[in-house]
């Protein structure tokens, strides 16, 4: 958790300079963010693959720093609970009454919470038609805070039934992204507005811990005397795409 002290420290710094300099102009806008999105996991050893996305949500508190005492630059950051996950084909095994050990497979969907703190740069244009238009790009740091697993294992003809498992000790506490967005502002009342934008988050780390299962040809776990045997690392990266709805302040 450290990380996760420096982020807090160093937005605390940013709010209290901005709060210090120039009384009744404003530095630092706050945003009040619920937004949907579509998440998937995207792995890359041999035997695993993605087998469609999850809806989830994000919501939480945004904040934009005012760079260069021009409204039109400014650093977005906050703190957001985000639930995201995604459904994986994955090879495994299962032993049998007799004791011997058969390859199967697990269909899985991965429910995973995170605390996220983005460092992106928003930029804006003036005014047009009622309508303020911005980009995004920069990174983001994902903190896990809960991790589950529903699955079913099929074998031999069988499939068993759906069982949901914590997982947290085999999903890594920090996820790294970077971020691509754009979209509109348009004014309420006074300072008020409101925000409507998509964003993609690339995963850049993974986001598995563990060794992945060696596979035959036909993406079947391969077993050896008894053993199913393993292969290199996991490597699974998470990626996101969402639309961004908020009430700036």
């Amino acid at each position: 958790m450290r990380d996760l002290k420096f982020y807090v420290i160093g937005l605390l710094i940013l709010v209290a300079n901005q709060n210090s300099i120039a009384q009744g102009d404003k530095k630092v806008g706050l945003a009040f963010t619920v937004s949907p999105s579509a998440s998937w996991l995207a792995p890359t050893n041999t035997g695993y693959s993605s087998e469609g996305s999850r809806a989830g949500i994000k919501y939480g508190l945004l904040m934009d720093f005012r760079l260069f005492g021009d409204d039109n630059y400014s650093l977005a950051s906050g703190f957001t609970m985000n639930h995201l996950g995604g459904k994986l084909s994955e090879p495994t095994y299962v032993t049998n009454s007799n004791g011997n050990v058969i390859a199967a497979r697990n269909m899985s969907t991965y429910k995973l919470t995170y605390i996220d703190v983005p460092f992106a740069i928003r930029l804006k244009t003036n005014e047009i038609g009622y309508n303020i238009f911005y980009g995004l790009f920069g990174t983001e740091l994902g903190f896990n805070v809960n991790a589950k697993k529903e699955y079913n294992t099929s074998y031999s003809g069988t499939t068993n039934a759906t069982v949901t498992e914590d997982v947290s000790g085999d999903v890594n506490l920090f996820r790294t992204s970077m971020i691509f967005g754009a979209g509109i502002e348009r004014n309420i009342s006074g300072d008020a507005y409101y925000r409507i934008g998509i964003t993609y988050h690339n995963g850049l780390n993974n986001i598995m811990k563990g060794k992945a299962y060696a596979v035959d040809g036909n993406g079947n776990t391969i077993v050896e005397n008894n053993e199913a045997q393993e292969d290199k690392d996991l490597s699974t990266k998470l990626k996101f795409i969402e639309l961004n709805l908020a009430i700036v302040f």
